[in-house]
This record gives C-alpha cells, structure tokens and sequence, in this order.
C-alpha cells in the first residue's frame, strides 16, 4: 500500500488517496486436491489473503459438488474451516471467498476424505494382524492370516459387515471393518471295511473314524463289482478288484476329507485239493474237494469242464470226472466255469499230470 499527496499550483486544496496491492488467496500449505483423515476425525481448512485492504477483509466458506454447484457454508466466515470426514462430505469439495470491500479473491479447491480402519481378530488358532488403513474411494487386499497350531487351517474372514471374504479379496466397502478368522481343523477321516465279508452278494458296511459331524459320500471305482447304496454300506455284485473312495464335506468346523481304501477284492469260487486215482479198467479217477460256494449260493448253474488233447470231459458228479487210461502221461487242465448275477467267470487253471 502506497499513499501519495497532491496539492494544486495555487494551494487552495490539497488531497490524498491509497493505492493497493490486488489481493491474492490461497489455502495455507494445502495444495494437494484430497486430504484423508480418520473416519469421525475432522480437519482444519485455512484460508491465506495477500494484499487488498487487509482491515476489511471478510471470509466465506463454500461446499462445491461434483457438478460444480456451490452452497455457501452456514456460519463459516473466518479464515478457518473445521471439515468432519463423513460420508456426506466425502462427495464434496471447500474453498473460500476472501473479500476486502473492493475486491475478492478464490482459494483453490480441496476435499476431505475418510480413512477406514480394518480390524483382524486371528483367534488362538493364528497369528496377529496389525490393524490395516483402507481409503475412501479405493480398495483394499485381505491378507492371510498364518496358523500357529498344526492341526489347523484358515478357512475364510467373517466380517462385521455381515460378509464373508477369503484371504486375496478386495474390500472396497466405505466403512470400518472387523474381520474374524474361521478356522477349521484339517483331521483327516480314516475308514476300513472287513475285507473277509466282502462275499458276492452281500452287503458290507464301511468303518469311518474322524467324521466329526460331517455329511460323507462313497464312490466305487467299478460300480459292477462294489455297489454303494445307502447308510455307508456297499453290496457286492461282481467279481475282480476295485476302489472305495470315501469322502467327508467340510463343515464349520472342519475341512473336508477324503480317504480310499484301495484294492478291495472280489475272489470267485475255486476248486480244492485235486486228486487223480486209478480206476480198474485203467482209466482215471480225477476228484477235488468241495468248491468253495461263498457267494454262488442260489445264484446259478456250476460248470466243470477238462481239457485234454482238445477234448472236453464233463463231470461225472459235482465234483468229479473220469479220463480216458490212453491220456497216459498227459496233462489234464481243469478249471471252472461258473455263472452268478449274470457274470460268467472262469477260475485258474489247475494243471494236472496224469500218472
């Protein structure tokens, strides 16, 4: 500000006047666009003037939107602006109007925003997680937490926002947020069955140790041999070797488990403790003793046949035949044909050498 004095030639007046300045504003040392601050916190807007007439300066506060509109701030007329960071003023922008009765000048603009804070609670079971910060308008990575107790394994975050995230998930949500830790103990099921009884044509029922509340289903690698039905039990319908793979859901509490008993096998018939006698017209006498019926009993027809020189003898009886004394020194290969629940299946040959 400048004052100059003038006076006219004759000296019948004289006179003064001011010259000032323009006037500038600005927002002291806060030129940054956003200024994050707690969630329920507030932060304090000033407003700088330069120049103008410095007595008479006024100050006025306005909220600005995003489409530009500006309301004037009720009761802000001081160089300072307390801004609460809230969701409201999350979508808005300040700045003030400096005036001095001959002119203005604008700040610049400047938003406040929250800053959230996210809460873990790992339970006994994991390690603690320092408290993490997630800004308004951005997102924020869920960590994992790390297990302290071996026979544990981190499931899922329960959050107190009634969500559920895994480790990995982005939390985009504007709010404080409190994660709980589900954790589910990673027991393992165990089962067996009795391999004794497993008979064709009976049903079998399979042990399973560890369940711990869990629903629990049953596959067989070859349903025509080992057939699941109900109550974790299997019916045997076939013969030869199969699978049994057992397989427990996971529940709030536990993971899910599965276990295979391998190798279960389905033996047929067989013949037993074959003897060759001589007869007294020089033939031969072969016998076996009894067929082990297990599981044939009922379900079809027993069919015994010899090979021998590329013929067929067929039974005397049940469990014996005659050859023919001209077989001297040969070789009688003897097995069984038997059929059962529309299966035909052959036993291991028997070899023979006819004395």
């Amino acid at each position: 500000m400048k004052t100059y004095v003038r006076g006219d030639l004759d000296n019948t007046w004289t006179g003064k006047f001011t010259l000032y300045k323009p006037m500038t504003a600005a927002l002291d040392g806060q030129n940054d666009a956003v200024r994050y601050v707690k969630s329920g916190s507030t932060y304090e807007l000033r407003a700088v003037a330069d120049g103008g007439h410095a007595a008479n300066r006024s100050y006025q506060w306005y909220s600005v939107n995003s489409a530009g509109g500006e309301t004037p701030v009720s009761g802000a007329t001081s160089s300072t602006l307390k801004v609460p960071a809230t969701a409201e003023n999350n979508l808005l922008d300040f700045r003030c109007t400096v005036s001095d009765g001959i002119g203005s000048a604008v700040t610049g603009k400047i938003g406040v925003r929250e800053i959230y804070t996210i809460r873990f609670q790992c339970g006994e079971e994991g390690k603690a997680i320092p408290d993490g910060e997630k800004k308004y308008g951005e997102s924020y990575t869920i960590p994992r937490p790390a297990s302290v107790r071996e026979d544990c394994e981190f499931d899922q975050w329960q959050g107190s926002d009634g969500n559920v995230y895994s480790d990995g998930a982005m939390y985009s949500g504007n709010a404080d947020l409190e994660l709980t830790a589900m954790w589910k103990t990673t027991q393992k099921i165990k089962a067996s069955i009795n391999r004794k009884a497993v008979i064709y044509g009976k049903t079998v029922p399979v042990t399973i140790r560890n369940l711990n509340g869990r629903a629990v289903s049953l596959e067989s690698s070859n349903p025509k041999i080992l057939k699941v039905t109900d109550d974790n039990r299997i019916k045997v319908v076939g013969f030869g070797r199969a699978n049994l793979t057992v397989t427990a859901s996971g529940n709030e509490s536990y993971k899910g488990s599965s276990y295979t008993i391998k190798l279960i096998e389905v033996k047929p018939p067989k013949m037993k403790g074959v003897t060759i006698k001589k007869t007294e017209n020089g033939d031969y006498l072969l016998h076996w003793k009894d067929i082990r019926k297990k599981g044939v009993k009922n379900s079809g027809k027993l069919c015994y046949r010899v090979y021998s020189d590329n013929f067929t003898y067929k039974p005397l009886k049940e469990n014996s035949f005659e050859l023919p004394g001209r077989l001297k020194g040969k070789k009688a290969i003897l097995w069984i044909e038997y059929k059962v629940g529309g299966h035909t299946v052959t036993s291991k040959e028997i070899k023979k050498k006819l004395p």
